[in-house]
């Protein structure tokens, strides 16, 4: 489906594609400050850690695999609560941002479909089901990895849930904007 049929901005279009398509540099410069600080000054992550992670398992997800690493990475789970915490925040903050500016565009509705229901209800599956990948379900990663400092699973489930969030936002901003451009046909 094109969500683009027929609409005259080009700044918006340009601002989407940027949006939906760039590499997630806000998300991977956000993990790369944060184990710089890790590496650097372990001591304030540490200090800023516990209250996230109570934040964070309140989340089934996170609440597994915050006691998987601290079982087989204890040195890896101040840094990995850090990690989830901002990179859930800034997704949170993006989301919210770009649907509001598509909230304020002026777009038009100008894509037409007698099943309006049927693309909604497949959309939202799609984005329940990364929602569900990103704060639910855990990972299967467990049970090998490396055991040194620098080399470890915190590494794989943040890249992980690095592509998984920028997948969620961008299905998010997609579906915002295809709602805002359907119409029924009747």
């Amino acid at each position: 489906m094109d969500l683009f049929l027929g609409l005259q901005n080009q700044n918006f279009i340009k601002r989407y594609d940027r949006y939906i398509s760039g590499p997630p540099f806000d998300l991977v410069s956000l993990s790369v400050l944060i184990m710089l600080i890790w590496l650097a000054r372990p001591d304030f992550l540490a200090d800023i850690a516990p209250p996230l992670g109570v934040a964070l398992t309140l989340l089934p997800k996170y609440n597994c695999e915050l006691q998987w690493l601290a079982e087989q990475h204890p040195d890896q789970v101040n840094l990995y609560t850090c990690l989830s915490f901002f990179l859930i925040l800034i997704t949170t903050i993006k989301t919210i941002s770009f649907s509001s500016y598509i909230a304020i565009s002026r777009l038009g509705r100008g894509i037409t479909t007698k099943k309006y229901e049927d693309i909604l209800l497949k959309s939202s599956l799609i984005i329940l089901l990364f929602f569900s990948l990103l704060f639910f379900i855990p990972l299967p990663i467990y049970n090998t990895g490396a055991q040194s400092r620098l080399v470890g699973n915190v590494y794989i489930l943040t890249a992980i849930n690095i592509y998984l969030s920028t997948m969620l936002c961008g299905m998010i901003s997609a579906i915002f904007l295809l709602t805002k451009r359907l119409k029924t046909q009747r």
